[in-house]
């Protein structure tokens, strides 16, 4: 697992006062690193989603950034060739689980 701000640029590598971190022969380190970035990550946009909402009305739940607590509608942004259920089948590969 590689992480870090640098992005491989000439600037990046060369100029720039960034960083790399590289886990390599543990698995569960790199695991626990990426849970916990995935949790702060979520946790932020979350917060910056809700501070862009705040105060406007949504005319229909259909363009709501939230889960719709109401029902299944939620299901169709997981169907197959959907960006989400892609995203999801790429972290279960990365896991090494089956769906199954």
């Amino acid at each position: 697992m590689v992480t870090g701000s640098a992005n491989f640029s000439a600037a990046s590598t060369n100029s720039n006062d960034e960083n790399m971190l590289i886990i390599r022969g543990s698995r569960r380190a790199a695991d626990i690193y990426f849970t916990e970035f995935n949790r702060l990550f979520n946790h932020y946009y979350f917060r910056a989603v809700h501070e862009d909402v705040q105060g406007t009305q949504r005319q229909s739940t259909d363009a709501s950034l939230f889960l719709d607590e109401t029902g299944v509608q939620w299901l169709k942004k997981y169907a197959p060739g959907k960006l989400k259920a892609k995203r999801l089948k790429a972290y279960v590969n990365m896991t090494g689980f089956s769906t199954v």
